[in-house]
């Protein structure tokens, strides 16, 4: 039977799926109101998840209960399109949709929206869609927990992110773009599995079969198996990461950088593709520079940035290799690692390097963000079975994956291309330019808040809020001077250079 529509006895409409009432049969309208009053939502919350609401009945007392709060819905049946429901949200998903529901996710809130959020599931919808509703909360908790380990890594490294992005304008003299093609592209991780698949692989990119897109971890090993890598991408913006970069500038490998990451000083004479994630910040410093970016959100690991950019980059097959999110035994990495050098420099009679090996992996085994890793990995991947399949071991979670052994031929495909651009002006310009930009757009937007009066209680706007938490945790954000503290900063940045 599925969706159809009734009339309650109050004159609504309400909704059945199959015999199950979505909606009260008496009043639908009081039913959600004693409902969101019930739910603890209040002014504190920037974003609702509301899953499955249907109608939408809960939006008018959800919004008067949380008036500054983005209300994003999530539904169980196409059938509750925008066209259907009677109150709109702000976005709205259903399974109908091109984009799966984490992609979703990642372009509606941010980080800092996820932080202030509230899920709320509408119970009889619940009831009737059983497990789909569950794995659509599921996936919203699981977005939610992300957000709230992304804070803890912005904690220490938002400030640091900020400089670097000010030395990658800088330093990027070749940048480029990747041009789509339709051959395939082998995405690799640094996990254990990668020491099987490397022949295969080596043999795969000798005879033109692939393209290797290769996580910066992996690089190492690649190399000592002489596997040929098209493009090594880096999103770690500790200064470790440019250990596993050097040996990949040396060779002349485009390095596909996130605007934050950190790189080696000889980045500038090899081409070089700009990521940057979805934050108002990185967008306006990208635009002021002129510098072309592909644009992806930041998840906490470079394989899934190096997933999206396959994605785009080829309309033919992905294949994964070293996508392990586990240890095997005591080896938590492919062999060899760029960091390898620092443990073994540590060991001695007292500290071997086997005890090293045992305290790593039991660290590793107990991560709590790898299997929130795993978790994103198969839901995103569960939209692209036709297209991605699994070269070797894999996660048990991704085991619906196809299992290759080898790399097909796909005969006359076209792989991927760099397509290099000028160097427009010098770097030291650029980051100059792009500072003053970001500087004068502050101050608008400070100027708008002021204006219609939304700022008096020290509201920030997008682009100051993507900034503020940098510079400073949530719960210990200045409840006003917001804007000064970082104008302040990127101030210091243009005056000092990115040491400011």
């Amino acid at each position: 039977m599925g969706e159809r529509l009734a009339t309650a006895r109050s004159g609504a409409v309400i909704a059945y799926r199959d015999d199950a009432a979505l909606h009260s049969a008496y009043d639908p309208v009081a039913e959600a109101r004693r409902f969101v009053a019930a739910s603890g939502v209040d002014a504190s919350v920037r974003t609702i998840f509301l899953v499955a609401p249907c109608l939408g009945y809960l939006l008018p007392p959800l919004r008067e209960a949380a008036p500054d709060a983005r209300i994003l819905t999530i539904q169980c049946s196409p059938f509750f399109s925008e066209d259907v429901a009677i109150f709109p949200s702000d976005a709205c998903w259903t399974p109908a949709d091109g984009l799966d529901l984490v992609s979703f996710l990642e372009r509606e809130a941010s980080d800092v929206q996820a932080l202030r959020s509230r899920i709320v599931e509408w119970r009889p919808a619940s009831l009737a869609y059983g497990r789909r509703a569950v794995e659509y909360a599921s996936a919203i908790r699981d977005f939610v927990a992300t957000a709230r380990a992304n804070e803890e890594t912005v904690a220490v490294f938002g400030r640091r992110w900020i400089r670097n992005a000010f030395r990658f304008l800088r330093a990027v003299e070749r940048p480029c773009a990747m041009e789509r093609g339709n051959a395939p592209i082998v995405v690799v991780g640094s996990g254990p599995s990668l020491e099987e698949t490397a022949g295969v692989l080596r043999e795969a990119r000798e005879e033109g079969r692939c393209s290797v897109f290769a996580a910066a971890s992996a690089l190492p090993a690649l190399f000592a198996a002489g596997v040929r890598v098209d493009l090594a991408i880096s999103s770690d913006g500790g200064a470790w990461a440019r250990y596993h970069l050097m040996e990949a500038t040396r060779r002349g490998v485009c390095v596909a950088a996130t605007l934050v990451s950190a790189f080696p000083s000889n980045l500038s004479a090899f081409p070089s593709i700009a990521l940057a994630d979805l934050s108002p910040w990185q967008d306006t410093l990208m635009q002021a520079a002129g510098i072309p970016a592909f644009r992806s959100p930041q998840r906490g690991t470079v394989t899934a940035t190096s997933l999206d950019l396959a994605l785009a980059s080829t309309s033919g097959s992905v294949y994964l290799a070293g996508l392990d999110l586990a240890s095997l035994d005591l080896r938590t990495h492919a062999r060899p690692n760029a960091l390898d050098r620092f443990r073994e420099d540590a060991t001695d009679r007292l500290h071997p390097e086997y005890s090293y090996a045992f305290d790593r992996r039991g660290t590793v085994s107990t991560a709590a963000a790898l299997d929130l890793y795993s978790r994103w990995f198969a839901s995103k991947l569960s939209c692209f079975k036709d297209r991605v399949a699994a070269l070797g071991p894999i996660h048990p979670s991704l085991a619906f994956l196809p299992m290759q052994k080898n790399i097909a031929e796909a005969v006359g495909a076209v792989a991927p291309r760099l397509v290099e651009y000028g160097p427009g002006i010098g770097g030291g310009e650029r980051a100059s330019l792009a500072a003053a930009t970001l500087l004068r757009e502050l101050e608008t937007e400070r100027d708008s808040l002021r204006e219609s009066r939304s700022g008096a209680a020290g509201k920030l706007g997008k682009l100051g809020e993507s900034l503020i938490e940098l510079l400073t945790p949530y719960d210990r954000r200045p409840a006003k001077g917001g804007y000064d503290l970082v104008v302040s900063f990127i101030s210091s940045i243009a005056r000092n250079g990115s040491h400011g």
